[in-house]
C-alpha cells in the first residue's frame, strides 16, 4: 500500500491538499491463477484548482470511457480473477470494478456510485510486455445510465 499528501502548487495563488492512498495485492495460486484485489482513494481539501481533479476512468475503475467525470473526492475498488490458458503467457478472467465520487461537472454533479463488471484478456510478450484488455457495461447510479466500455493497454510488465 502506499499514500501520498502534498500541499500547494509553488507558485500558484490556490493552497490546496490532496490525500492518495492505494492499496493493491495479488494472490496466486497453485493453478496459476491470480486474485488481484485494488483500491484507491483520493481526496482534495481546501478548494483545489480544477486542473488536479481527478478522472473517475483510471485503472482502479475502468468505467465511463470518454464521459470526462472528474472528481475532488473519490473512492475505488477493484477485483479481478485471471486464470492462464496457455501457461504463463495468456490469461482471461473476469472484472469488477465499483466507484463513489462526488460529481464536479457541468452534465453531472453531486454524490454518484458506479460499477462496472465483465471480461479480461492478459497476452504475455517476450516475457516483458503486457497487452491487457477490458470489455465492460457501466451504470452510473442513481442516475441509472450505462454504456459499454473497452480498454486495452500495452505496457511494460516488469
Amino acid at each position: 500500500w502506499s499514500s501520498d499528501v502534498c500541499s500547494s502548487d509553488l507558485f500558484s495563488k490556490y493552497s490546496s491538499s490532496e490525500f492518495e492512498l492505494t492499496i493493491e495485492y495479488d494472490f496466486e495460486f497453485k493453478n496459476l491463477s491470480i486474485l488481484s484485489i485494488r483500491s484507491m482513494t483520493n481526496l482534495f481539501f481546501r478548494d483545489p484548482p480544477f486542473h488536479h481533479q481527478e478522472d473517475i476512468n483510471s485503472s482502479y475503475f475502468k468505467g465511463f470511457t470518454g464521459k470526462s467525470c472528474y472528481s475532488e473526492k473519490q473512492t475505488a475498488l477493484s477485483g479481478e480473477y485471471r486464470f492462464s490458458i496457455h501457461e504463463d503467457f495468456i490469461y482471461t478472467g473476469i472484472f469488477c470494478d465499483l466507484v463513489l465520487f462526488e460529481a464536479e461537472g457541468f452534465e453531472i454533479s453531486g454524490t454518484k456510485r458506479g460499477a462496472i463488471a465483465g471480461p479480461t484478456v492478459r497476452i504475455l510478450f517476450y516475457d516483458q510486455f503486457e497487452f491487457i484488455a477490458y470489455y465492460g457495461r457501466d451504470i452510473l447510479l442513481p442516475d441509472k445510465t450505462s454504456q459499454n466500455n473497452i480498454n486495452m493497454r500495452f505496457r511494460k510488465k516488469w
